[in-house]
């Protein structure tokens, strides 16, 4: 198949070329296609806390070798306030551009927006940088914010930080953009006001697909999807996407949602808490009806399910060897799940996690597991 590679962004024809090189290396399952384009269904998650420059170029290796061991999800998200990390990630992505690892068409590359970051170190004083820098120039209003003046969502704001998420990460378009933690706005200023900010943010990224710096966006969660209706951060799928076509029309662009799901936080997967025409059904079957792709987020519980699991879960999952090989592909293997994300940090890690791309997906085994338990 012949490609155009200036293409700017994954696309359907360099992550089928992608998958097929991985054809006698990983198990058919390892590829999920989800609006139009081929991912792996184990991401790479970099969350780095500031570190040596040794550390920087470990990262660069980091990368290399995932995507050479058949890994195209790049999850960008900066968990910290510091703009350092998605630097770091971004001189990564040019340094396996640059050697021939990957095609920037055969990758998906996400981020996220809202959380309050700086420039580059974190200031003595946050709050009086907010007021200096975001308010006072007009770019937020002060009662726009949420957690004191740790999350804005505002128009203007997400256009500041998307900006400089492109030029961190220096490509001209991103794949998928993500609304961090949007449910906090929900929880402290009401449903109402909640709707009409996240309607205004849906309104900017769709301007942003239009400018071709963006292709599809979404939210990554905490709670919202985790909780029972009656909570104050409960978010419901249908809504948001009514949401959604209200800012871009019946074509709009809102296409990913991102949950916690794991060994311990199975509510996505179990919990009926979706109302889809009339019925209640978990979030990931409301997704798969409505036509939202999930990823999953958590899988390894910040590394607590490497260390800590019990046997059955272990023996249940068949074909792993190690615990975190096993709270993974219980992850990975959820119906309904398009990619579970899990944080790397070494070359062992990489190692480790992707030795189960060989397994196919275990639906029979998550369902034998769950079955165990009683649920």
């Amino acid at each position: 198949m012949k490609r155009a590679f200036f293409v700017r962004h994954a696309a359907k024809a360099g992550t089928t070329d992608y998958k097929e090189r991985f054809s006698d290396r990983v198990h058919s399952s390892f590829f999920n296609l989800a609006n139009d384009i081929w991912l792996s269904t184990i991401g790479l998650g970099i969350y780095l806390k500031d570190t040596p420059n040794k550390e920087h170029t470990d990262y660069r290796k980091v990368l290399s070798l995932a995507v050479r061991c058949g890994c195209n999800y790049l999850d960008a998200g900066m968990a910290q306030i510091s703009q350092k990390n998605e630097q770091i990630i971004g001189e990564a992505l040019a340094s396996v551009f640059a050697k021939g690892d990957v095609a920037r068409d055969e990758m998906i590359v996400s981020s996220r927006g809202g959380l309050i970051h700086f420039e580059l170190e974190y200031p003595e004083r946050g709050a009086e940088y907010v007021r200096e820098n975001l308010i006072e120039p007009g770019i937020a209003a002060a009662d726009e914010f949420a957690q004191g003046w740790q999350h804005c969502m505002s128009p203007k704001y997400l256009r500041k930080q998307y900006k400089q998420c492109l030029a961190n990460l220096g490509l001209g378009t991103l794949d998928i953009y993500l609304i961090h933690y949007p449910e906090i706005h929900r929880v402290e200023r009401g449903n109402n006001v909640f709707n009409e900010r996240l309607r205004a943010a849906f309104a900017e990224l769709e301007a942003q697909v239009r400018a071709e710096r963006l292709v599809n966006y979404g939210i990554a969660t905490l709670d919202g999807f985790r909780v029972p209706p009656e909570d104050p951060a409960y978010l419901s799928l249908s809504t948001l996407l009514e949401l959604a076509k209200e800012a871009g029309g019946e074509d709009h662009h809102f296409k990913y949602i991102q949950a916690p799901l794991n060994l311990a936080m199975r509510e996505i997967l179990e919990f009926e808490n979706q109302d889809v025409k009339g019925k209640k059904v978990t979030l990931l079957k409301a997704a798969n009806e409505l036509g939202i792709t999930v990823m999953g987020s958590s899988t390894l519980l910040q590394g607590q399910l490497a260390n800590h699991l019990p046997l059955d879960v272990k023996k249940a999952m068949r074909g792993t060897k190690t615990n975190a090989q096993a709270a993974v592909q219980f992850a990975r293997s959820a119906p309904g799940l398009a990619c579970a994300i899990v944080g790397m940090s070494s070359i062992n890690h990489i190692l480790e996690i992707l030795d189960i791309s060989r397994l196919p997906i275990d639906r029979e085994a998550v369902y034998g597991y769950l079955g165990n338990q009683g649920l």
